[in-house]
């Protein structure tokens, strides 16, 4: 019976020892894997460093630069960087890496490299709401549409309102009440008919007032290009048609 007991207990020993000799060394703490982020400004990383400078640090960066530094940066006590994450991609996720490794010199002419520690990097732009028509032109009466395009992560919500340009308070037409929505980064938004008949063009400005994406931690996205003028054209009344030959019944 004790003999079993040995074997069992020696198995177990090389069992832990195979997956040990595998495993990443948490090097960091405080983060997320992948980690989904805003791409706007730089991100820090850190890793401990209990071994000072006797410890060489590598980072290595994919889809994304290291402030101040090439890929991969290398240096003695180097355990934390600052990284700019690619936005190539508007309206889908940017995918980048980071990799460290440290070695430890003994001092002895020894140095121990250690496992490689990585991490997936989820980037996104912030939310963005661009008018895509030109300025336009049309008839008192005549409908109208206007093109919209995002960039964020769907699904988009967003508001919009029409008013005279000359006379701001003056809203014709006002969407800011709710959020409407969008799972595509493009929209066609329908403007009701604006009747004028002052005799002479008036301009009115489509506005998008407020933009968000999907994540939760922008309000408000940017949307200083979210607008464009239409100029109404009058039309007048002709009156009745008016003629001087007609016969009358006796």
């Amino acid at each position: 019976m004790k003999k079993k007991m040995l074997k069992t207990g020696i198995a177990l020993a090389i069992v832990l020892v195979t997956i040990n000799a595998g495993a990443q060394t948490d090097y960091g703490s405080g983060y997320t894997d992948p980690q989904v982020i805003r791409n706007t400004d730089p991100i820090s990383y850190t890793v401990s460093n209990p071994d000072g400078n006797n410890a060489t640090f590598t980072w290595t960066v994919t889809g994304g630069t290291i402030v101040d530094q090439s890929s991969p940066y290398s240096a003695t006590g180097a355990n934390s960087i600052q990284v700019i994450w690619d936005n190539a991609n508007k309206t889908s996720v940017n995918i980048g890496n980071l990799t460290v490794s440290k070695v430890i010199d003994h001092g002895d002419g020894v140095s121990c490299p250690g496992p490689d520690q990585i991490m997936e990097i989820q980037s996104w732009v912030s939310p963005k709401a661009t008018v895509a028509t030109s300025n336009f032109h049309v008839c008192s009466g005549e409908a109208s549409t206007v093109d919209l395009t995002f960039e964020g992560k769907a699904d988009y919500r967003y508001k919009w309102k029409v008013y005279q340009k000359d006379t701001p308070a003056n809203i014709v037409e006002d969407k800011t009440g709710s959020f409407l929505t969008s799972n595509t980064s493009s929209v066609t938004v329908d403007i009701a008919s604006v009747v004028n008949i002052s005799g002479s063009d008036i301009i009115y400005v489509f506005a998008v007032t407020q933009v968000q994406d999907a994540f939760a931690d922008i309000d408000d996205g940017d949307i200083t290009t979210a607008t464009v003028e239409m100029t109404v054209h009058s039309t007048s009344d002709i009156g009745p048609i008016q003629s001087g030959s007609s016969l009358i019944s006796r």
